[in-house]
């Protein structure tokens, strides 16, 4: 399987061809008031490190077994912060390439069939699955997301930066529909 990045390329391929208002942009998650779940099945696939803008995570293995990497967000001047990515996009990392990467401080763990591991908000993550595993991750909101700063390392203006476009973003939606409700009249 390719990576997950390649994967989310294919499925846009795929999601061009279905009308605007069935698709969700799949990095959003402030339009659900109730845990989202999001299962992910397969072998050979990195996700690249990156954190949840919008709240929590839950990952929980149903089946074989992932390889997590976890930096606290005061470790996002090493990761090369592009949005909520970096712009590391592999395992071993390129150090040639990214050099402050040798200096980030992080948790590294394996989740097993049964076990569960938490995500907070902001936290920096890279997934290593390497056999075949499935697993469910559950996503919801952290309320609180623009009533405080975010911890050191995520500029101030991130979680901000989020919240606008995703109120562009449902705005454009809203105005799509009107414009197909004025249409049929």
């Amino acid at each position: 399987m390719a990576l997950l990045s390649s994967w989310n390329r294919s499925r846009q391929k795929i999601h061009s061809r279905w009308p605007p208002d069935s698709i969700q942009p799949y990095t959003r998650f402030d339009y659900i008031s109730d845990p989202l779940a999001v299962c992910y099945i397969g072998s050979h696939v990195y996700s690249q490190l990156h954190f949840h803008p919008y709240g929590k995570a839950l990952l929980c293995v149903v089946s074989g077994r992932k390889k997590v990497k976890l930096f606290a967000p005061d470790q996002t001047k090493f990761l090369y912060q592009k949005y909520n990515f970096s712009k590391i996009t592999e395992e071993p990392v390129d150090l040639e390439k990214y050099p402050l990467y040798v200096n980030a401080n992080y948790y590294e763990c394996e989740v097993n069939a049964g076990e569960m591991l938490f995500f907070p908000i902001y936290w920096w993550h890279g997934v290593d699955t390497q056999e075949f595993t499935s697993a469910v991750v559950f996503f919801w909101n952290d309320p609180r997301r623009l009533r405080w700063l975010p911890p050191p390392g995520i500029p101030w203006h991130t979680p901000l930066l989020f919240e606008i476009a995703s109120w562009y973003f449902k705005g454009k939606a809203i105005l799509r529909k009107l414009a197909s409700y004025q249409d049929r009249s």
